[in-house]
C-alpha cells in the first residue's frame, strides 16, 4: 500500500469507528448519540490504530499470537496517549473507563485491550485483505482525488472543531464528558434482555 490508500484506509476505519461507537451510545442511551472528538462522523483514534496495525502487522508475520498481542500494545498505548494530550490540551475527558475492572486512570481497560487484540487479528487475517483488493480495483488516479476531497473535510473538521472548543475553554465554560459512560452490562440487557449477564463493573 502507497500512502494515498493508508490515508483512504485511515479515513475509512476512523469513519466504521464512528459508526461502532455511535451504536453502542445510542442503544444504551435509546436516542442518537453522535460519538467522538470530531464534530463529523470520524473518530481518528480507530483509523489511527488501524492504520499502525496493518503497517505493523500485515504482511510482515502470519502468528496470530504477536498480531493479538502485538494489536493490544498499540491500542492501549495510542488511547492512553491521546487521552492524556486531549485531556491536558482541552481539560475534558472523552472516555473514562473507571467503571470497568483492570483499568488504568481510567484511560484505558482490559476489557478494550483485548477487543483491539481481537479486532487487529480480524483486521490483518480478513478486512486487510479485501479492503487492499477493493482498492487496487479503484484506478490511481480517482484514488488521488478521493483522498484529497478525504483531506480537505478531514482538516476543516478538525479546524472547526478545535476552534469551538478554545472559544468554549477561553469563555470559562466547563468543559464537561459530553458522552455517558458506556455500561457493558446495560448494553447487554438491552440487547439480550431475557438472560441475565454477570460483569464485574
Amino acid at each position: 500500500m502507497n500512502i494515498v490508500q493508508y490515508f483512504i484506509a485511515f479515513i475509512s476505519f476512523s469513519f466504521i469507528g464512528w459508526v461502532y461507537e455511535t451504536a453502542l451510545y445510542t442503544l444504551q442511551e435509546k436516542r442518537f448519540i453522535s460519538s467522538g472528538f470530531l464534530k463529523g462522523p470520524c473518530c481518528p483514534i480507530y483509523g489511527g490504530g488501524a492504520v499502525m496495525m496493518m503497517f505493523c502487522f500485515y504482511g510482515r508475520t502470519d502468528n496470530p499470537f504477536i498480531i493479538f498481542f502485538g494489536g493490544m500494545a498499540l491500542a492501549v498505548t495510542l488511547e492512553y496517549l491521546t487521552a492524556v494530550l486531549l485531556e491536558n490540551i482541552f481539560h475534558k475527558k472523552w472516555w473514562d473507563y473507571s467503571n470497568l475492572k483492570f483499568n488504568f486512570q481510567g484511560r484505558i481497560c482490559l476489557l478494550g485491550a483485548a477487543a483491539f487484540g481481537v479486532m487487529c487479528l480480524l483486521l490483518c487475517k480478513i478486512i486487510q485483505p479485501v479492503f487492499t483488493a477493493l482498492l487496487e480495483m479503484i484506478p490511481y488516479p480517482v484514488q488521488l482525488w478521493v483522498s484529497a476531497v478525504m483531506a480537505v473535510a478531514f482538516c476543516a473538521d478538525c479546524a472547526v472543531t478545535i476552534i469551538q472548543l478554545i472559544r468554549k475553554k477561553d469563555r470559562g465554560k466547563e468543559c464537561k464528558n459530553q458522552l455517558p459512560d458506556l455500561n457493558i452490562q446495560a448494553l447487554l440487557e438491552y440487547i439480550i434482555p431475557k438472560r441475565k449477564h454477570k460483569i464485574n463493573k
